[in-house]
């Protein structure tokens, strides 16, 4: 019985840490919206959101598939883009 109890303890911290992850990758989801769409507002400019269709309140998931793909080259302390941004990516 001893080393059922610890096997479950063990198993509730794992589930403690995924819990912990999620709560972060939450918050990490909710700042990314919680800074860009006061920027919007603020100089009342709109992004193209789904279907290119104008948008002000762009959500998390749109910001990060219209992100896809990026790639940054580190080379010491410069940080290049490895290509440069299309048109709907300049526009976030």
């Amino acid at each position: 019985m001893r080393c059922f109890s610890s096997a479950l303890s063990g198993q509730a911290l794992h589930w403690e840490a995924l819990g912990l992850i999620l709560l972060i990758s939450l918050l990490i989801w909710h700042l990314m919206e919680y800074v860009m769409r006061p920027e919007l507002a603020a100089t009342e400019t709109t992004v193209p959101g789904w279907d290119n269709k104008p948008t002000a309140r762009p959500s998390a998931y749109m910001l990060t598939w219209k992100f896809r793909g990026a790639m940054v080259i580190c080379m010491g302390q410069t940080r290049l883009l490895h290509q440069p941004f299309p048109p709907t990516q300049q526009a976030f």
